[in-house]
C-alpha cells in the first residue's frame, strides 16, 4: 500500500508544481519596470488598442519587449481568433522573416525583412492555397533573378529575369490555360524595339476563380483617393489591383472611399504607406503591421 502511495504523491506534487508554473507564468505578462517600460510577455487586447470588429478580452497583438522595444516573434490577430502575421522583431522594427495570413488560415505571404524591406526568397499566395508571386531580393530590397506571377490555377502568368529592380532578356506572359500570349525582350528595363510579340490561344480557355473579387483600383502614387476611376456601390467595399493587392478598404460614397484605408505601394510592390480616409478627406498615415 506504501508503494502506491508514494507514486501517486509524487505525481501530486508535480501536478501542483505545473500548475504553479503556469500561474506564475501567466502572472508575468503585461509588466513594466520601475521606469514605466514594457518588459518581457505582452498580450495586446482590443480594449487596450481601440481595435474595431473585436470584442474588448480579444488579443490583437502579443510578443516581447525588452526596455519598451519590441524583440522576437510578434503575432498579430484576426477577430475571429485566427492569425493574421507572425513577424520577427529586433530593436522595435521588424527584421527576420515574416508570415502574413488570410482570415481562413491559409497563407498569404512570406519573406524576409531587413532594412525595411524585403530581402532574399519572397512568396504571395492566393486564398486557395495557389502561389501568385516568386521572386528573390537583393539586399538593397531590388527584385533580382527570376520573377514569376501565377494564375490561381497554379498556371504561369508572366515570367522575367531581373537585375536589381530592372527588367533584363526575355518575358513572357501566359494565358490562364497556359498557351503562350506575349513575349518581349528587355535591355536595362526598356523593350528591346522589334521584340514585342503576341500569339493567339490555342488551346480550350479555362476559368479562373482565384477567391478574390475582381473589383480593380488605380495605383497610381500621384492620385488622391477620390480620383480613382472605379465604380463601386456605396457601402463597405475592398478595391484590388491588377496583381491582386489590396488598395482601398472601407465605406464607399459616390464611388469613392468615404472612410478606410487607401495602401500605396512601390514599382516593386512593397507598401510604402497607408493613407487614412474620414468623410472622403485624408486625415493622415496608418501604422503599417
Amino acid at each position: 500500500m506504501r508503494k502506491l502511495i508514494l507514486p501517486f504523491l509524487g505525481m501530486l506534487f508535480l501536478l501542483v508544481s505545473t500548475v504553479n508554473v503556469q500561474a506564475a507564468g501567466q502572472g508575468q505578462i503585461n509588466q513594466t519596470d520601475a521606469n514605466g517600460w514594457r518588459q518581457g510577455h505582452w498580450v495586446i487586447t482590443a480594449s487596450m488598442k481601440a481595435t474595431p470588429g473585436f470584442k474588448p478580452e480579444q488579443p490583437v497583438e502579443e510578443g516581447d519587449y525588452k526596455d519598451n522595444k519590441k524583440v522576437g516573434m510578434w503575432k498579430t490577430y484576426y477577430s475571429n481568433g485566427n492569425t493574421k502575421s507572425e513577424v520577427e522583431y529586433k530593436n522595435n522594427r521588424p527584421n527576420g522573416k515574416y508570415v502574413t495570413y488570410y482570415d481562413n488560415g491559409k497563407v498569404e505571404e512570406e519573406g524576409n525583412w531587413k532594412n525595411n524591406a524585403n530581402t532574399g526568397g519572397f512568396k504571395r499566395y492566393y486564398p486557395n492555397g495557389q502561389v501568385a508571386q516568386e521572386k528573390t531580393f537583393n539586399e538593397a530590397g531590388k527584385t533580382a533573378g527570376k520573377v514569376v506571377y501565377y494564375y490561381s490555377n497554379g498556371k504561369k502568368e508572366l515570367e522575367f529575369t531581373s537585375n536589381n529592380g530592372v527588367e533584363e532578356g526575355e518575358m513572357t506572359r501566359y494565358y490562364p490555360n497556359g498557351d503562350v500570349k506575349e513575349k518581349k525582350t528587355f535591355a536595362g528595363g526598356k523593350v528591346n524595339a522589334g521584340t514585342e510579340k503576341e500569339f493567339k490561344m490555342v488551346n480550350p480557355p479555362v476559368t479562373l476563380d482565384d477567391g478574390i473579387p475582381d473589383k480593380v483600383a488605380s495605383t497610381d502614387p500621384n492620385l488622391k483617393a477620390n480620383e480613382a476611376d472605379v465604380k463601386v456601390k456605396d457601402g463597405y467595399n475592398k478595391l484590388y489591383d491588377d496583381q491582386k493587392r489590396l488598395v482601398q478598404d472601407g465605406e464607399f460614397k459616390g464611388g469613392k472611399l468615404y472612410n478606410g484605408k487607401w495602401y500605396k505601394y512601390d514599382k516593386n510592390g512593397l507598401l510604402l504607406k497607408i493613407e487614412m480616409y474620414k468623410n472622403g478627406k485624408y486625415v493622415g498615415d496608418g501604422q503599417i503591421d
